[in-house]
C-alpha cells in the first residue's frame, strides 16, 4: 500500500516503524515482505527472539523493575536518566512515587506463553541488544511460573456441576457469571511440552484439581509473585460471545476492608472496547457483607461488573492499547499506567 500512488505518503512512517522494530526495509516492497517473512533483522541472531515485542514493553520493564547490575556505573546513569525522561505530569509524580512492589502478569489467549517467557528471561539476563546492561533475575521465568486459567461451574445444593459448556439459558448476566469460578492450573499439566512449536498444543487433563481456585486464593497467589504468565481460556470466552467477564479477569477493591486485593490491578490489552458486552478484560469487585452496622465495608465474595459500572473502570483498571501508540512512543505504557494510578488515587480521595 505504501508504494501505491495513494499510500506513498505513509512510506516514511512505515520505514520509521521498521527502524523501531529492527526490521530491514528495502526500496522494494517485495524484498521487504520477503525479509519480514523470514524474520530478517539488522542483527538476526541477537534480535530474532524479540521479533514480536515492542521496544516500549522492555522500556516499561526497565522502569518498574530497575536493573540490578550494580557493577556498572552506566547502569545507574541509565536508570536516573530514564526516570527523568518519563513524560508524566509533575503535579502528581511527587504525590505518587514509583510503587515499591510491582507484579507483572502476562495474559494471553494464545499458545505463545512459553515463547514470551523465554524472551523476557533473555531480556532479564542482558541478552536484548537494545538493553545490554540490563540484569534482573526477578524477571527470569521457569516453567513453574506459567499457568492456564479455567472456569469451573460453582457448587449448588446438589453438589458440584462439572460443566464448561455454554448453557445458553435465559438468565441475567450476573447469574451467568456467578455460576463460574476462576482457577489456575500449571501450564504443563494442561499442555504437552513441545519446545519447537506451541501452536498445536491442546488443553488436556482439565479435570485435575486446580492449584489455585476462587478469587481470594488466586489473588493471594498472584500478588505474592513478581512475574507470572497465564494463558486464559479462549474457548470459554468465545462460547460466551466474548463477554468481558468470561475473558481475563482483573480485580478492583476500593474502599473495602479485609479484601485480598492489595495491588492496583491494571490490564493493558488491544481488545478492550467502549462496549460493556464485548472485550477481553472483565472487572471483579467485592460483594459487601451486609449487617455489620459499624460503617466498615467487609466482603462476602466477589462479583463481575456490567454496563456503565464496567465502563467506568476504563482508565483505572482497563487500558486499551492502540498498538501504533507504544510503537511510536517508547514511554506510552508508563504514562498510561501512571495516569491510571493517578485516576485511582483521585477516586480514593473522593471516597474519604
Amino acid at each position: 500500500f505504501t508504494e501505491t500512488e495513494h499510500g506513498n505518503i505513509y512510506r516514511p512512517l512505515y520505514n520509521r516503524f521498521c527502524d523501531i522494530l529492527g526490521l530491514v526495509h528495502n526500496d522494494s516492497q517485495h524484498d521487504f515482505e520477503e525479509d519480514c517473512g523470514k524474520g530478517k533483522r539488522r542483527n538476526d541472531e541477537g534480535m530474532k527472539i524479540f521479533d514480536n515485542f515492542l521496544p516500549a514493553f522492555f522500556h516499561t520493564l526497565q522502569y518498574y523493575f530497575p536493573s540490578k547490575l550494580l557493577t556498572s556505573t552506566s547502569a545507574f546513569t541509565t536508570i536516573d536518566a530514564h526516570d527523568e525522561s518519563i513524560n508524566t505530569d509533575r503535579k502528581f509524580r511527587n504525590i505518587l512515587p514509583k510503587p515499591t512492589k510491582v507484579t507483572l502478569i502476562l495474559r494471553t489467549f494464545g499458545h505463545d506463553l512459553p515463547l514470551v517467557a523465554m524472551a523476557i528471561s533473555e531480556f532479564a539476563k542482558g541478552n536484548h541488544p537494545l538493553f545490554p546492561e540490563y540484569r534482573n533475575d526477578d524477571l527470569i521465568l521457569t516453567e513453574n511460573d506459567l499457568y492456564c486459567s479455567d472456569w469451573r461451574r460453582a457448587c449448588n445444593d446438589n453438589g458440584v456441576i462439572d460443566g464448561r459448556d455454554n448453557p445458553n439459558r435465559n438468565v441475567s448476566d450476573d447469574a451467568k457469571c456467578s455460576e463460574w469460578i476462576y482457577e489456575l492450573h500449571p501450564y504443563y499439566s494442561i499442555h504437552t511440552r513441545n519446545e519447537t512449536s506451541h501452536e498445536g498444543n491442546q488443553r488436556k487433563n482439565m479435570d485435575k484439581p486446580a492449584d489455585h481456585s476462587g478469587d481470594e486464593e488466586v489473588l493471594n497467589f498472584l500478588q505474592s509473585k513478581t512475574i507470572l504468565g497465564i494463558q486464559d481460556h479462549y474457548p470459554f470466552w468465545k462460547s460466551w460471545n466474548h463477554a468481558p467477564w468470561a475473558g481475563k479477569p482483573v480485580w478492583a477493591c476500593i474502599g473495602f476492608n479485609n479484601c485480598h486485593c492489595h495491588h492496583h490491578h491494571i490490564l493493558l490489552d488491544d481488545n478492550i472496547h467502549n462496549d460493556p458486552n464485548d472485550g477481553a478484560g472483565g472487572i471483579r469487585t467485592p460483594i459487601e457483607l451486609r449487617g455489620r452496622g459499624d460503617g466498615e465495608k467487609s466482603i462476602s465474595g466477589y462479583q463481575s461488573l456490567f454496563g456503565k459500572e464496567a465502563l467506568e473502570m476504563h482508565g483505572k483498571h482497563l487500558i486499551r492499547v492502540p498498538t501504533v501508540k507504544p510503537l511510536m512512543e517508547e514511554d506510552w505504557f508508563i504514562r498510561q499506567i501512571e495516569e491510571a494510578r493517578w485516576n485511582l488515587f483521585l477516586e480514593e480521595e473522593r471516597q474519604k
